[in-house]
Protein backbone atom coordinates (compact mmCIF):
# COMPACT_ATOMS: atom_id res chain seq x y z
CA UNK A 1 0.00 0.00 0.00
CA UNK A 2 2.85 2.40 0.74
CA UNK A 3 3.92 2.66 -2.91
CA UNK A 4 0.29 3.01 -4.02
CA UNK A 5 -0.18 5.80 -1.48
CA UNK A 6 2.91 7.62 -2.70
CA UNK A 7 1.75 7.31 -6.31
CA UNK A 8 -1.72 8.64 -5.48
CA UNK A 9 -0.30 11.57 -3.52
CA UNK A 10 2.16 12.42 -6.28
CA UNK A 11 -0.65 12.25 -8.85
CA UNK A 12 -2.82 14.58 -6.78
CA UNK A 13 0.01 17.07 -6.22
CA UNK A 14 0.80 17.10 -9.95
CA UNK A 15 -2.87 17.54 -10.93
CA UNK A 16 -3.29 20.47 -8.54
CA UNK A 17 -0.07 22.12 -9.70
CA UNK A 18 -1.00 21.71 -13.39
CA UNK A 19 -4.54 23.01 -13.05
CA UNK A 20 -5.28 26.33 -14.76
CA UNK A 21 -8.59 28.10 -15.22
CA UNK A 22 -8.77 27.15 -18.90
CA UNK A 23 -8.96 23.44 -18.02
CA UNK A 24 -11.78 21.37 -16.63
CA UNK A 25 -11.15 20.39 -12.99
CA UNK A 26 -11.98 16.71 -13.61
CA UNK A 27 -8.42 15.44 -13.22
CA UNK A 28 -8.04 17.35 -9.96
CA UNK A 29 -11.33 15.98 -8.64
CA UNK A 30 -10.43 12.41 -9.55
CA UNK A 31 -6.97 12.69 -8.02
CA UNK A 32 -8.34 14.17 -4.80
CA UNK A 33 -11.10 11.57 -4.44
CA UNK A 34 -8.46 8.85 -4.91
CA UNK A 35 -6.85 10.04 -1.66
CA UNK A 36 -9.85 9.06 0.48
CA UNK A 37 -8.87 6.30 2.86
CA UNK A 38 -5.12 6.85 2.68
CA UNK A 39 -3.01 7.00 5.81
CA UNK A 40 -2.57 10.67 6.72
CA UNK A 41 0.05 9.78 9.31
CA UNK A 42 2.41 8.40 6.65
CA UNK A 43 4.24 10.33 3.93
CA UNK A 44 3.74 13.60 5.78
CA UNK A 45 6.00 15.48 3.38
CA UNK A 46 3.70 14.62 0.46
CA UNK A 47 0.56 15.59 2.40
CA UNK A 48 2.17 18.93 3.18
CA UNK A 49 3.18 19.35 -0.47
CA UNK A 50 -0.46 18.73 -1.43
CA UNK A 51 -1.67 21.31 1.10
CA UNK A 52 0.82 23.89 -0.22
CA UNK A 53 -0.14 23.17 -3.84
CA UNK A 54 -3.82 23.63 -3.01
CA UNK A 55 -3.07 26.85 -1.13
CA UNK A 56 -0.99 28.32 -3.92
CA UNK A 57 -3.17 27.49 -6.93
CA UNK A 58 -5.07 30.73 -7.34
CA UNK A 59 -7.00 29.34 -10.30
CA UNK A 60 -8.60 26.76 -8.00
CA UNK A 61 -9.46 29.51 -5.53
CA UNK A 62 -10.95 31.72 -8.25
CA UNK A 63 -12.98 28.80 -9.51
CA UNK A 64 -14.54 28.60 -6.07
CA UNK A 65 -13.38 25.02 -6.20
CA UNK A 66 -15.53 22.77 -4.10
CA UNK A 67 -16.17 19.09 -4.56
CA UNK A 68 -19.39 19.53 -2.65
CA UNK A 69 -18.63 16.57 -0.44
CA UNK A 70 -18.87 18.08 3.01
CA UNK A 71 -19.54 14.68 4.58
CA UNK A 72 -16.25 13.26 3.28
CA UNK A 73 -14.44 16.44 4.29
CA UNK A 74 -15.94 16.22 7.77
CA UNK A 75 -14.64 12.64 7.99
CA UNK A 76 -11.08 13.96 7.88
CA UNK A 77 -10.59 14.31 4.14
CA UNK A 78 -9.56 17.98 4.46
CA UNK A 79 -8.44 18.29 0.83
CA UNK A 80 -12.11 18.09 -0.26
CA UNK A 81 -12.91 21.36 1.52
CA UNK A 82 -11.13 24.55 0.43
CA UNK A 83 -11.73 26.07 3.87
CA UNK A 84 -9.22 23.53 5.23
CA UNK A 85 -6.45 24.09 2.67
CA UNK A 86 -4.83 26.75 4.83
CA UNK A 87 -5.32 25.00 8.16
CA UNK A 88 -2.31 23.54 9.85
CA UNK A 89 -2.26 19.74 9.80
CA UNK A 90 -2.89 17.93 13.05
CA UNK A 91 -0.96 14.71 13.52
CA UNK A 92 -0.93 12.44 16.51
Amino acid sequence: MAQNQIERLNTAVAAVKRYTRDRLPDSVETALYNLIGLDQEADLDLWEELRLALQSNTDLHELGYDLGDSEAAADGNWWLDPDHWTAQPTHS
